[in-house]
């Protein structure tokens, strides 16, 4: 079957108005796109080396594939966007790119799609013509620890991270139904509750995981804080898919809403043995679970009465995760294995696997089913037949966040990972020489080999491997302890650990929004062998790592010994610090070579609260980049501690030997900037957003990386010798 068009000219006009303005109520980096659009955009590119695009891209494996009650229609969901497709025929009708919304959900009767973002704004759109019908905020205060909709889009179920339940109507915009999920006070002599107020603090990870430079370590604060890398699917509350019951699960705290009743209860205890693993709500009193051991999920899963915890039946599969398909029929299992992730679904009636096409997700309507291929493509078949009932390629999608990459020196080899994929490139070549699972760190160890950090997976412990980069061969190297913590440091793996016996007694606490206290090791990323090792017991800095360099950056209460320790290295900066009024929100930045540890330089900025209110620091050359809500990139000098310049951008990158700054400047503007002072050397447009930038180990090329997977590669070792071109934009073109 060939593919009808994306989106008709005259339709792509109505959805984009229709829709842009629900999307910009939702999230400010929401906006609704097609292959149209990117075609069309303005572009200016010079000084290009090289361009490729790379063959097969990698596509994220979080993916949901759902079809609404009444079969018309279909919505893939992936970590940047949702697409709604329709079925007969088979074609796309709506593409939305926003990235913090939770999984959405159809409506009951099938003519509407519910959206919730992450800032709990929701709307409402009609199908097939996209119009908005509703939209609103949710009177909640901050964020969702965890949080879904409803199948039929009804209600949105929030737990905060104070462990307060909330379940919103969606039509009215308001609560229906509240209570505390955290568990009840300690007992006392006689059984008796404490009266006394339970003196509860948690440590929140810093660590973002990205390919970017950006704090690590923890901070303690007076209430859990939302897991800033969450899942798209990763929710632990599990609706029934007649939205009448609900089961929720927080840490060791277990427990069951009555939607209808408006009641929670307490699950059986030989319920909530089972529900830490693999769960879905078969029907509003039954329960399929797959029993979670040491981490592992076991060989069966197990059909139990929510009620009296008696089960019902045992079925022979296992899951990692659990959906219940559109036909109740059928339950979807998730897992992932050596080979990748795949999906399958499971014949409750009869109690067997049902055959399907190889999928990284799917659904079942009656007897269709929808299969999302690891190609890309949505295939329809019809339950015991081989032959398609329609196929679609759908267009690629934009690339989610970097969790780990890296370039060699010479810009020949690129390896970067998602959620739940990662993969090396040969740049000149455009291919991707190996598929190999999520990595969280990646260091080139010549133009042969690469150390990839895999992260722990379930009790599978973290570990180092090799790779060969010209023929994908991976080989173990060296194990990470359970307890360890690594962080790509560019040179050196960074091995955070919180120190034994510190920080366990009331006065011992550190503050709310302080570092407990930690030992820090550099690590060489081909062999583990300690490089250096420090310990900070009072006054934790906070420390920031960068991927792409070779230097890291602590952080400390610029009223603190430590900083004036650091600080008296450089007589201009001891002067500075001397000198100055300082605040408990002051800070100071002391610059230091990872490899070595030793002490580069320091700046102290009286700017922000404190240096965990950051989101980067890093150095390179006689220059301090901070970066903070986001956007705001300031330069200051190691050399007086000045602030030199503000820029405005996202993802920088720099190159000590050439002295300059790469940043992405939005909508595919590339700015190069001078590093010292920050004047504008360059600008480029490219005719897509960027997702990575890299210099060479000279500094006179430049690797850019686009949201779509082409790499080109500029020549940047004269953009100070030439006029700087003003980049033409439907602002000047005229």
């Amino acid at each position: 079957m060939s593919s009808p068009p994306i989106l008709a000219p005259s339709s792509l006009a109505a959805i984009h108005c229709a829709l842009a303005a629900v999307l910009a109520s939702l999230s400010t980096n929401s906006t609704l796109n097609s292959p149209l659009q990117s075609a069309a955009q303005h572009q200016k590119v010079h000084s290009v080396i090289f361009q490729t695009k790379f063959t097969p891209p990698l596509r994220s494996p979080e993916v949901s594939l759902r079809y609404s009650p009444d079969g018309n229609y279909l919505v893939l969901q992936d970590p940047t966007g949702v697409i709604v497709l329709q079925t007969n025929p088979l074609r796309i009708l709506i593409h939305i790119s926003t990235e913090n919304v939770y999984p959405v959900e159809f409506s009951s009767d099938s003519q509407s799609l519910v959206l919730v973002a992450r800032g709990l704004s929701y709307a409402k759109w009609r199908l097939p013509d996209g119009e908005r019908i509703a939209s609103g905020d949710l009177p909640s205060r901050g964020d969702c620890a965890d949080g879904r909709t409803s199948p039929g889009g009804e209600f949105f179920a929030c737990l905060k991270p104070d462990l307060h339940f909330v379940l919103f109507d969606l039509s009215s915009g308001k609560s229906i139904f509240e209570e505390s999920a955290a568990p009840a006070p300690p007992t006392g002599p006689g059984g008796l509750r404490s009266s006394y107020p339970v003196n509860v603090f948690y440590f929140a990870s810093l660590d973002f995981e990205s390919a970017f430079p950006g704090p690590f370590g923890l901070i303690r604060t007076n209430e859990p804080r939302p897991n800033s890398n969450r899942l798209l699917y990763n929710s632990s509350i599990h609706f029934s898919p007649d939205a009448k019951m609900l089961l929720a699960r927080w840490q060791k705290n277990f427990f069951a809403v009555d939607i209808v009743a408006r009641k929670s209860f307490e699950p059986p205890g030989a319920i909530q043995k089972l529900i830490a693993g693999a769960v879905a709500l078969q029907t509003s009193d039954r329960v399929i679970a797959v029993e979670n051991a040491k981490g592992y999920p076991g060989e069966q899963a197990t059909v139990v009465s929510l009620k009296n915890a008696d089960v019902l039946a045992n079925l022979p599969f296992s899951a990692r995760r659990l959906e219940m398909a559109t036909n109740p029929r059928f339950v979807l299992s998730y897992n992932v294995s050596p080979d990748g992730p795949s999906a399958a679904a499971f014949d409750l009636d009869q109690s067997r696997p049902l055959e399907t096409p190889p999928a990284l997700a799917l659904d079942i309507h009656r007897d269709e089913l929808a299969v999302y291929t690891q190609n890309g493509s949505i295939a329809l078949y019809r339950i015991g037949e081989r032959n398609l009932l329609a196929n679609l390629p759908l267009p690629l999608p934009s690339l989610p966040l970097l969790r780990s990459a890296s370039v060699t020196p010479n810009l020949d080899k690129l390896a970067f990972s998602v959620d739940g994929v990662g993969a090396i490139f040969d740049v000149a070549a455009g291919q991707r020489v190996t598929t190999l699972a999520k990595f969280s760190a990646v260091n080139f160890l010549g133009q042969h080999d690469a150390s990839l950090l895999f992260p722990r997976f379930y009790e599978e412990l973290a570990h180092i491997s090799l790779v060969d980069v010209s023929r994908g061969n991976v080989s173990p190297s060296w194990e990470v302890g359970k307890e360890e913590q690594l962080r790509s440091g560019g040179f050196v793996l960074l091995h955070y650990s919180p120190l034994k016996g510190m920080g366990i007694g009331p006065g011992d606490m550190p503050e709310p929004g302080m570092e407990p206290p930690y030992a820090l090791r550099a690590r060489d990323p081909g062999t583990g062998k300690e490089l250096w090792n420090r310990e900070f017991k009072d006054n934790p800095p906070t420390p920031f790592a960068d991927p792409q360099g070779e230097r890291l950056v602590l952080g400390w209460k610029a009223k603190s010994s430590e900083a004036k320790s650091g600080a008296s290295r450089n007589p201009r900066t001891r002067e500075i610090l001397k000198n100055s009024k300082l605040t408990d929100r002051d800070s100071f930045f002391e610059v230091l070579d990872a490899r070595s540890g030793n002490s580069v330089g320091g700046v102290l900025v009286m700017a922000g609260s404190g240096a965990a209110s950051f989101d980067a620091a890093f150095s390179a050359g006689d220059t301090l980049i901070l970066q903070k809500d986001g956007s705001r990139v300031s330069l200051y000098s190691l050399r007086d501690g000045q602030l030199k310049t503000r820029l405005v951008g996202f993802r920088p990158s720099v190159s000590k030997e050439s002295n300059l700054l790469a940043l992405d400047l939005g909508e595919g503007r590339l700015g190069i900037f001078d590093l010292s002072t920050g004047t504008k050397l360059d600008e480029q447009i490219f005719p897509e957003a960027l997702a990575y930038t890299h210099f060479s180990a000279d500094g006179k090329r430049l690797f850019v990386l686009t949201e779509h997977q082409s790499a080109v590669i500029l020549e940047v070792s004269n953009v100070r010798n030439a006029p700087a071109p003003v980049p033409q934009t439907p602002e000047n073109k005229n």
